[in-house]
Formats: structure tokens, C-alpha cells, sequence
């Protein structure tokens, strides 16, 4: 018997006249006059409610309340590590944080009124800041810092930036059956080996912050017509500008009034950062078109079409002009697949279709760029798990279901291994060597097959197979209804 029919199948003494003597009375638990307010007793029905609906026990609810708070020690531990480690070597004076001392520098040159544009040696490795104005400006709170501590500030608050985003991915995916918070922490603790998040992690990159600014605006903010809605879009774009391309993902997933918003905040604070440095307008005129002062774009590590083509016509005058070419042919299977998630509800698919499209495109996407594999991850094992347990009208074969396992394994690897092939070795190999090649260009090959697959997916009018929930036919506990998603909505019981 669950604990909703036992507490309601209860029989409850309500004394009367003197001790020892009264009246009991049958009784359910909405109908006795408790003295707490009203919304107290319904917040403790509602929670009852969920419980019972998950099938859970007394116990049940009393190990997962133990566990929360287990769980967020464990999360807050992690960045309390890399914390830790930043104050050690301060101390001792290492050298942390090969792009954060590079953001911290552009923000102390802001602040001296000099443009980061005109130096070129930056940081430990003497680098060029090749972020927008914008970005220079809210960097600023590391100028405060020490260049290690700057380093363990953002390696800690991307580490919970992760873990923000998985809970967001988790909550988001349509088919999750595992305990929400437990799923974080364990898939945070794995994330951490997948070589775009440690490094982008060791160097005190941006990435990871930008993603969740993303993917909390576009899967949690926006989702539920905030009109905050579009802010963190705008903010991210306004750092970097590869995440313009979401502003186009909210115009294309119908949040046009988030788009708009998303637009004003980009151009409201490059503007904000001209009025107070305009000798940064040059950024705008000649450093933006500047992409050598990224890097080298035939380096391995920069996986996008324009780093392949490099590679492969070695670096011919045209090759930038073929990316574009193959990303225009690209943007047809994107678009499909971002409309079809969309429209069935999939927005962590459809938002991931977009990203590594937008990482695509860009002229330079290093290793630590592409950190957009951890929702990946999370979409992937969701669609795993439905397939393999047969949430839908019907139910994969063996071999389907052991090929998908396959495919989920083997893109993971891909993003967990990195081949660093020698410039000067490339122009003598690449278009010799097939595996040479396969092995330069892993991200952008892998991100490609996956696309083609889904896009010639989505041309099936019978493919419920590939998308087993989309029926909604499944049970309710199969659903992405964890009881703790809805105790979080429901505000639990109230205490």
C-alpha cells in the first residue's frame, strides 16, 4: 500500500469532553482542520501526491531527502578543489590559467584606458586578445584577482557551470528515469574527462560559462516566456561571437521576441564598451576580419570546416571559401533537425544541432570549444535509454538497440582522446593518408557523419523508431517526471 492510501486509510482520534473519553472519527488527511495555513497542507498534499505517483514508499522519501543534501556537498566539493589549488599557487607562484591571465590582462589594459588590440603579448604565453570589446568589459572583476586566483575563480565556476547545464539537459530530455540530482553529480564527475571540458578547465577558458548561459536561457528561461528571456543569449554573444547563431535559433524555434531582446543586449553593451573605449572601434573594422591572430587555422586543434580545408588544400588561398561552401550544404540537414526537435519538443537536441553547427562555421574552433559534447552526451543516453526500453509504440531490434550503444560509445571517445598532428607534417600527409586525415579532423568528420545520419533520418515518414517517445503512448513513470523534478516544481513538503 503506498503511503498516500495509508495516511488516508488512517483513523484519527479527535477527543472529546474529558482525557481517556471521545469520539473517532474515519478520516482523511484534506479533511482534518490542521492548524497550519491552508497552503501548507496542500504543498504537503502535493508532495504526497508525486511520491505516490513514483511508486515511492515512506523509506523511498526519506533516503532521497537524506540524499540531497549529500549530493550538493559533493557538488560544491568539486570546485572547492580547483579553489584550493589556484590559492597554492598563488603562494608558490605557478604559472595558472594560460586564457584567464590573457582576460585578465585585456581587462586591466580596459581599465587603464589602453585597447588590449595593440598588445600582443598577453598573459604567460604572450597571446593577443581576440575577444569582442564587450568581452574586455566583463572581465573586468579578474582584474581584481591575481592571475592564479583568476584562474581558480573561473575553473571553479566552470565547473559548476557544468553541472548546471547536465541539470538543465536532464530536466529538458524527454526521457530521463533516474533520480535528477544523483544524474548531475555522476555525470558532472564524468564530463570532467572529456578533453574539450578539462581543458577548457586547465586553460580558464569561457567556454563552459557561455554554454550554460545558453543553454539555462534557451531550455529553462525562455522556454517558460520569461521576458527575461534572450539575456543570457545576449550576454554570451556579446563575449564571444560564435553564440550569435542562437539569437537565429530563437528567431527559427518561434521565441522572436527572446531573439530581439538577445540582439538589443548584444549591441547595447559592445555599444556601452565603445562610449567608454572608443579606440576599441577598431576591433569592429579591421581586428574582426583578422582570424590569423586567433592561431594558425591548418593547427590541428582547430576543428572546424575552415581548419579542414586548410589542412587539406594546405592552406590554399581558397580553401576558406570552400567551408563556406560545405556549411551552406551543412545548413540544410542542421535546419531540418532543428525545426523536426523542436517541434516534438526535443530542445536539448535542437539546441545541440545548432552549436555544433555554429562550431562548424566559425573560422577557429579549438578542442576546448567544443564543450558542447556534455548536453550531447545527455541527449544521446536519453534517446538510448528509450530505445533500449522500448518507450514507444514499438520496440528496437537487438541489433539496433546494441548498434546505438555503439554509436553513443564511440562518439564519447572521440571527444575523450585528442591526435595532434605536427604542421609541418601536414602538407606531406593529409591528402595522402586516409586515417591521417580521419585522425586530423575527428570533431568536424564525427559532427558531420552524425548530421547526415539524422538528416536522412528525418526524411523517413516511419521513424518512430528513431524517435520512440514521440508517440507520448508510453507510462507515466517512464516519462521525464522523476519525483524529484516535481517536488523541486512543487516546492516539496513545506517545513
Amino acid at each position: 500500500m503506498t503511503i498516500d492510501k495509508e495516511i488516508k486509510s488512517e483513523t484519527r482520534g479527535l477527543a472529546v469532553g474529558r482525557p481517556g473519553q471521545g469520539t473517532f472519527v474515519q478520516v482523511g488527511l484534506g479533511q482534518v482542520a490542521l492548524p497550519e495555513p491552508a497552503r501548507r497542507r496542500r504543498s504537503w498534499l502535493g508532495w504526497l501526491d508525486s511520491a505516490d505517483a513514483a511508486g515511492l514508499d515512506e523509506d523511498g522519501i526519506v533516503a532521497r531527502r537524506i540524499a540531497r543534501p549529500v549530493m550538493l556537498v559533493l557538488l560544491v566539493a568539486l570546485p572547492l578543489v580547483f579553489l584550493g589549488y589556484g590559492l597554492t599557487g598563488w603562494l608558490r607562484g605557478w604559472a595558472l590559467g594560460v586564457d584567464s591571465s590573457v582576460y585578465r590582462a585585456g581587462a586591466v589594459l580596459l581599465l587603464h584606458g589602453h585597447s588590449p588590440y595593440k598588445v600582443s603579448d598577453l598573459g604567460y604565453l604572450h597571446l593577443s586578445f581576440t575577444y569582442p570589446p564587450a568581452a574586455a568589459l566583463l572581465f573586468t572583476p579578474l582584474a581584481a584577482l591575481p592571475a592564479q586566483l583568476a584562474w581558480a575563480v573561473m575553473a571553479s565556476a566552470s565547473v559548476l557551470a557544468l553541472a548546471l547545464v547536465i541539470r538543465v539537459a536532464v530536466a529538458a530530455v524527454p526521457y530521463w528515469p533516474f533520480p535528477a540530482g544523483w544524474s548531475t553529480l555522476l555525470l558532472t564527475v564524468a564530463m570532467l574527462g572529456l578533453v574539450p571540458v578539462w581543458r577548457t578547465i586547465g586553460l580558464g577558458q569561457v567556454n563552459i560559462l557561455l554554454m550554460a548561459m545558453v543553454a539555462v536561457d534557451v531550455l529553462a528561461v525562455t522556454a517558460r516566456g520569461s521576458r527575461w528571456g534572450g539575456l543570457g543569449v545576449g550576454v554570451a554573444a556579446a563575449v564571444k561571437l560564435v553564440p550569435l547563431i542562437f539569437i537565429a535559433h530563437l528567431f527559427l524555434t518561434g521565441k522572436r521576441a527572446a531573439a530581439a531582446r538577445a540582439l538589443a543586449v548584444f549591441a547595447g553593451l559592445q555599444g556601452l564598451t565603445l562610449v567608454i573605449a572608443p579606440q576599441d572601434s577598431a576591433y569592429w573594422t579591421s581586428d574582426v576580419f583578422q582570424t590569423g591572430r586567433i592561431g594558425p587555422a591548418q593547427q590541428p586543434y582547430n576543428q572546424s570546416l575552415d581548419g579542414l580545408m586548410t589542412r587539406v588544400t594546405g592552406a590554399a588561398p581558397w580553401s576558406a571559401h570552400a567551408a563556406w561552401v560545405i556549411g551552406a550544404v551543412l545548413a540544410v540537414p542542421a535546419l531540418m533537425l532543428v525545426l523536426r526537435y523542436h517541434r516534438r519538443g526535443h530542445d536539448v537536441s535542437a539546441l545541440c544541432v545548432t552549436a555544433c553547427f555554429g562550431l562548424l562555421l566559425a573560422p577557429v574552433s579549438w578542442l576546448p570549444c567544443w564543450v558542447w559534447i556534455a548536453p550531447v552526451v545527455v541527449a544521446l543516453s536519453s534517446w538510448l535509454q528509450a530505445t533500449w526500453r522500448g518507450a514507444g509504440q514499438r520496440r528496437a531490434a537487438r541489433w539496433q538497440r546494441w548498434a546505438g550503444v555503439g554509436a553513443v560509445i564511440g562518439v564519447t571517445a572521440v571527444f575523450t582522446s585528442t591526435y595532434s598532428v605536427p604542421v609541418s607534417q601536414q602538407p606531406h600527409r593529409t591528402l595522402g593518408s586516409f586515417w591521417f586525415f580521419v585522425l586530423s579532423n575527428p570533431y568536424v568528420l564525427t559532427t558531420i557523419v552524425i548530421a547526415l545520419v539524422l538528416g536522412a533520418a528525418a526524411l523517413r515518414r516511419d521513424d518512430q523508431l528513431d524517435d520512440p517517445w514521440s508517440s507520448g503512448q508510453f507510462p507515466a513513470v517512464e516519462q521525464n517526471n522523476c519525483v524529484g523534478d516535481r517536488l523541486a516544481h512543487q516546492g516539496g513538503p513545506a517545513s
